[in-house]
């Protein structure tokens, strides 16, 4: 019998500390590369969500316009405007920040549309969350600029 246990205790096979330490800095590593990649991943498709939610707003504001002034576009168009005459739905949140837009702030600038001027203006809290021309919101791939 103690043979038997003598020849099971030979062929136990198991990890040593070092191996173990190895296995532990690998993922370390593994973890130290993948979390800046993923973290910033995340926060462009938050930037494009951002730019996508004033691209709406530009297009409700478009047509709010074409109706309220036969085809010309011009005015300013708040958020609240747009959602009490149904051409955008409420309860819109910048998915950046997490917190809802401040209707009567955020805006559309239809007066004066020309490339390098800014048109769309987002509020969260009384800040400014990002502005976008004509030029980002046409674009298929934007990058807005947030102050």
């Amino acid at each position: 019998m103690t043979a038997l246990i003598q020849r099971l205790r030979k062929e136990e096979k198991g990890l040593t500390l070092i191996e173990l330490l190895a296995v532990i800095v690998i993922i370390g590593i593994i973890a130290a590369i993948a979390v800046p990649l993923i973290t910033g991943m995340l926060d462009k498709t938050k930037e494009n969500a951002r730019v996508a939610t004033a691209n709406q707003l530009f297009e409700a504001a478009k047509l709010r316009s074409i109706a309220k002034f036969n085809g010309e576009m011009k005015e300013v168009h708040t958020l609240d405007e747009l959602i009490s005459e149904g051409y955008i739905q409420g309860g819109l949140t910048d998915p950046k920040e997490g917190k809802p837009f401040d209707n009567t702030l955020t805006k559309v600038d239809l007066g004066g549309v020309k490339s390098n001027t800014t048109i769309v203006t987002l509020y969260v809290d009384g800040k400014t969350v990002g502005e976008f021309t004509i030029d980002q919101l046409t674009k298929s791939t934007v990058t807005a600029t947030a102050p």
